[in-house]
Protein backbone atom coordinates (compact mmCIF):
# COMPACT_ATOMS: atom_id res chain seq x y z
CA UNK A 1 0.00 0.00 0.00
CA UNK A 2 1.36 3.63 -0.55
CA UNK A 3 0.27 6.23 1.52
CA UNK A 4 -0.41 9.94 -0.01
CA UNK A 5 -0.68 12.40 2.59
CA UNK A 6 1.10 13.42 6.09
CA UNK A 7 0.76 13.83 9.89
CA UNK A 8 1.42 17.61 10.06
CA UNK A 9 2.38 18.97 13.47
CA UNK A 10 1.89 23.17 14.16
CA UNK A 11 5.24 24.90 12.94
CA UNK A 12 6.03 25.25 16.37
CA UNK A 13 5.54 21.63 18.47
CA UNK A 14 5.47 21.15 22.00
CA UNK A 15 7.31 17.78 23.31
CA UNK A 16 4.03 16.04 23.47
CA UNK A 17 2.87 17.07 19.45
CA UNK A 18 6.33 16.08 18.13
CA UNK A 19 5.40 12.70 20.59
CA UNK A 20 2.43 11.79 19.14
CA UNK A 21 2.67 12.58 15.73
CA UNK A 22 5.73 10.36 16.12
CA UNK A 23 3.04 7.30 17.28
CA UNK A 24 1.01 8.04 14.46
CA UNK A 25 3.79 7.87 12.13
CA UNK A 26 5.35 4.77 12.98
CA UNK A 27 1.72 3.26 13.23
CA UNK A 28 1.49 3.73 9.61
CA UNK A 29 5.09 3.47 8.82
CA UNK A 30 4.20 -0.11 9.92
CA UNK A 31 2.18 -0.91 7.49
CA UNK A 32 3.82 -0.03 4.59
CA UNK A 33 7.07 0.68 2.30
CA UNK A 34 5.61 2.87 -0.07
CA UNK A 35 5.59 6.01 1.33
CA UNK A 36 7.53 9.88 0.41
CA UNK A 37 9.41 10.92 3.28
CA UNK A 38 8.97 13.11 5.38
CA UNK A 39 5.98 11.45 6.35
CA UNK A 40 6.15 14.02 9.23
CA UNK A 41 6.10 18.03 8.43
CA UNK A 42 5.06 21.19 10.36
CA UNK A 43 1.62 23.01 9.47
CA UNK A 44 4.42 25.44 7.28
CA UNK A 45 5.16 22.35 4.75
CA UNK A 46 2.18 20.70 4.49
CA UNK A 47 1.05 22.29 0.99
CA UNK A 48 0.48 20.19 -1.45
CA UNK A 49 -2.22 16.83 -2.16
CA UNK A 50 -3.07 13.77 -0.01
CA UNK A 51 -4.88 12.84 3.29
CA UNK A 52 -3.44 15.06 6.94
CA UNK A 53 -3.80 13.78 10.23
CA UNK A 54 -3.14 17.18 12.03
CA UNK A 55 -1.73 16.97 15.49
CA UNK A 56 -3.35 19.94 17.83
CA UNK A 57 -5.09 22.57 17.05
CA UNK A 58 -1.78 24.56 15.81
CA UNK A 59 -1.79 22.12 12.74
CA UNK A 60 -4.80 22.93 11.35
CA UNK A 61 -5.22 25.28 8.59
CA UNK A 62 -7.15 28.86 9.05
CA UNK A 63 -10.24 27.96 7.14
CA UNK A 64 -10.71 24.96 9.34
CA UNK A 65 -9.74 26.43 13.04
CA UNK A 66 -13.13 26.72 14.08
CA UNK A 67 -14.16 23.15 13.41
CA UNK A 68 -11.15 22.27 15.46
CA UNK A 69 -11.87 24.17 18.12
CA UNK A 70 -15.21 23.34 18.32
CA UNK A 71 -14.31 19.66 19.21
CA UNK A 72 -10.65 20.91 21.06
CA UNK A 73 -13.61 23.20 23.82
CA UNK A 74 -15.38 20.17 24.37
CA UNK A 75 -12.58 17.79 26.37
CA UNK A 76 -11.90 17.17 29.79
CA UNK A 77 -8.45 16.68 31.73
CA UNK A 78 -6.63 13.60 30.75
CA UNK A 79 -9.10 13.64 27.16
CA UNK A 80 -8.22 13.27 24.17
CA UNK A 81 -9.84 12.68 21.18
CA UNK A 82 -9.57 12.21 16.71
CA UNK A 83 -12.18 13.78 15.33
CA UNK A 84 -13.14 14.34 11.16
CA UNK A 85 -12.46 17.95 10.35
CA UNK A 86 -13.16 18.32 6.55
CA UNK A 87 -11.75 15.32 5.06
CA UNK A 88 -9.04 14.74 7.55
CA UNK A 89 -8.52 13.59 10.75
CA UNK A 90 -7.47 15.52 13.83
CA UNK A 91 -5.69 14.22 16.71
CA UNK A 92 -5.81 17.09 19.79
CA UNK A 93 -5.99 16.90 23.64
CA UNK A 94 -7.35 18.96 26.36
CA UNK A 95 -3.86 18.43 28.02
CA UNK A 96 -0.35 16.98 26.85
CA UNK A 97 -1.72 13.31 28.63
CA UNK A 98 -5.18 13.25 26.85
CA UNK A 99 -3.45 14.04 23.21
CA UNK A 100 -0.70 11.13 23.98
CA UNK A 101 -3.93 8.64 25.20
CA UNK A 102 -5.50 9.58 21.98
CA UNK A 103 -2.31 9.48 19.30
CA UNK A 104 -1.23 6.02 21.49
CA UNK A 105 -4.92 4.55 21.58
CA UNK A 106 -6.11 5.17 18.19
CA UNK A 107 -3.23 4.43 16.08
CA UNK A 108 -2.88 1.07 18.10
CA UNK A 109 -6.40 -0.11 18.11
CA UNK A 110 -7.73 1.29 14.94
CA UNK A 111 -10.07 -0.16 13.59
CA UNK A 112 -10.97 -1.75 16.66
CA UNK A 113 -13.14 -0.02 19.56
CA UNK A 114 -10.71 -1.42 21.97
CA UNK A 115 -9.71 -5.00 22.44
CA UNK A 116 -7.32 -6.29 19.26
CA UNK A 117 -8.75 -8.04 17.66
CA UNK A 118 -12.14 -7.98 18.25
CA UNK A 119 -15.52 -5.27 18.03
CA UNK A 120 -14.93 -2.92 15.42
CA UNK A 121 -15.06 1.09 15.27
CA UNK A 122 -18.55 0.42 12.63
CA UNK A 123 -19.97 -1.62 14.94
CA UNK A 124 -20.78 1.71 16.98
CA UNK A 125 -22.89 3.30 14.46
CA UNK A 126 -24.38 0.09 13.11
CA UNK A 127 -25.62 -1.13 16.84
CA UNK A 128 -27.49 2.28 16.32
CA UNK A 129 -28.17 2.14 12.79
CA UNK A 130 -29.67 -1.11 13.57
CA UNK A 131 -31.98 -0.10 16.53
CA UNK A 132 -32.89 2.86 14.90
CA UNK A 133 -33.44 2.68 11.17
CA UNK A 134 -34.73 6.03 9.93
CA UNK A 135 -31.56 7.93 10.93
CA UNK A 136 -27.82 7.94 9.47
CA UNK A 137 -25.50 7.65 12.17
CA UNK A 138 -21.92 8.56 11.40
CA UNK A 139 -18.92 9.10 13.40
CA UNK A 140 -17.84 12.79 13.79
CA UNK A 141 -15.07 11.43 17.24
CA UNK A 142 -13.55 9.56 19.57
CA UNK A 143 -11.93 10.30 22.49
CA UNK A 144 -9.72 8.31 25.01
CA UNK A 145 -8.63 9.11 28.70
CA UNK A 146 -5.71 8.70 30.19
CA UNK A 147 -5.33 5.59 32.19
CA UNK A 148 -8.75 4.45 31.21
CA UNK A 149 -9.34 1.19 28.75
CA UNK A 150 -11.95 2.02 26.22
CA UNK A 151 -13.25 4.76 23.95
CA UNK A 152 -14.20 7.56 26.04
CA UNK A 153 -16.75 9.26 23.97
CA UNK A 154 -18.29 8.49 20.45
CA UNK A 155 -19.36 11.95 19.21
CA UNK A 156 -21.79 11.24 16.30
CA UNK A 157 -23.57 12.96 13.73
CA UNK A 158 -27.07 12.23 11.87
CA UNK A 159 -29.09 13.44 9.28
CA UNK A 160 -32.35 12.78 11.36
CA UNK A 161 -33.96 13.02 14.47
CA UNK A 162 -32.99 9.94 17.07
CA UNK A 163 -33.95 9.34 20.70
CA UNK A 164 -31.99 9.22 24.05
CA UNK A 165 -33.61 5.77 24.15
CA UNK A 166 -32.06 4.38 21.27
CA UNK A 167 -28.47 5.55 21.99
CA UNK A 168 -28.59 3.62 25.61
CA UNK A 169 -30.64 0.47 23.53
CA UNK A 170 -27.17 0.69 21.67
CA UNK A 171 -24.76 1.15 24.38
CA UNK A 172 -26.01 -1.74 26.33
CA UNK A 173 -25.10 -3.99 23.64
CA UNK A 174 -22.32 -6.28 24.92
CA UNK A 175 -20.45 -4.98 21.22
CA UNK A 176 -20.28 -1.35 22.91
CA UNK A 177 -18.61 -2.62 26.25
CA UNK A 178 -15.90 -0.52 25.78
CA UNK A 179 -17.95 2.57 25.28
CA UNK A 180 -18.43 4.79 27.90
CA UNK A 181 -20.38 7.56 26.60
CA UNK A 182 -22.50 8.52 23.02
CA UNK A 183 -22.92 12.07 22.28
CA UNK A 184 -25.19 13.32 19.40
CA UNK A 185 -24.23 16.56 18.19
CA UNK A 186 -27.07 18.48 17.61
CA UNK A 187 -27.31 21.96 17.84
CA UNK A 188 -27.66 23.51 20.84
CA UNK A 189 -28.06 20.82 22.83
CA UNK A 190 -26.49 17.76 22.39
CA UNK A 191 -27.73 14.27 23.01
CA UNK A 192 -26.22 11.90 25.28
CA UNK A 193 -26.24 8.35 26.81
CA UNK A 194 -23.48 7.35 29.85
CA UNK A 195 -23.04 3.61 30.59
CA UNK A 196 -23.21 3.25 33.94
CA UNK A 197 -20.34 1.06 33.91
CA UNK A 198 -17.15 3.13 34.03
CA UNK A 199 -14.42 2.12 31.79
CA UNK A 200 -11.76 -0.42 33.30
CA UNK A 201 -8.07 1.11 34.09
CA UNK A 202 -5.81 0.44 31.36
CA UNK A 203 -3.00 -2.94 32.72
CA UNK A 204 0.14 -1.72 33.77
CA UNK A 205 2.99 -1.85 30.22
CA UNK A 206 4.59 -5.26 30.40
CA UNK A 207 8.04 -5.13 31.96
CA UNK A 208 10.96 -4.68 29.37
CA UNK A 209 13.30 -7.44 29.02
CA UNK A 210 16.38 -7.76 30.53
CA UNK A 211 20.02 -6.74 29.13
CA UNK A 212 21.38 -9.99 27.64
CA UNK A 213 17.80 -11.87 26.98
CA UNK A 214 18.17 -14.43 24.69
CA UNK A 215 18.34 -12.88 20.87
CA UNK A 216 15.40 -13.91 18.68
CA UNK A 217 13.36 -14.02 21.44
CA UNK A 218 9.38 -12.80 21.09
CA UNK A 219 9.20 -9.21 22.24
CA UNK A 220 6.72 -8.58 25.01
CA UNK A 221 2.79 -8.51 23.41
CA UNK A 222 1.36 -5.36 23.28
CA UNK A 223 -1.04 -3.17 20.90
CA UNK A 224 2.11 -1.42 19.65
CA UNK A 225 4.08 -3.83 18.71
CA UNK A 226 1.93 -7.26 18.65
CA UNK A 227 0.80 -9.14 15.70
CA UNK A 228 -2.72 -8.53 16.80
CA UNK A 229 -2.59 -4.83 15.17
CA UNK A 230 -1.38 -5.86 11.99
CA UNK A 231 -3.69 -4.16 9.50
CA UNK A 232 -4.78 -1.65 11.72
CA UNK A 233 -3.77 1.37 9.97
CA UNK A 234 -5.49 4.68 11.16
CA UNK A 235 -7.97 5.73 9.25
CA UNK A 236 -11.01 8.10 8.48
CA UNK A 237 -13.39 7.69 11.04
Amino acid sequence: DFINGKVVVPAQPTAAENAAAANVAARLGFQTTGLTPPLVVSAAEASGEGARIWIGKGAVPANLASDAASFAQRLQPNEGGVFSVGLNLLIVGHDDAGLLAAADAYSARCPFIWKVPGDQLSGITGEINHGSPGPNVQIAGLTYVKGKAGVNRAFLETNAAITVAALHTALNSPHLAAVHELVVLHGAQDLTAVNTKALPATPPAAPAAPAGAAAGAPPAAGPANSVETEGATPQPL
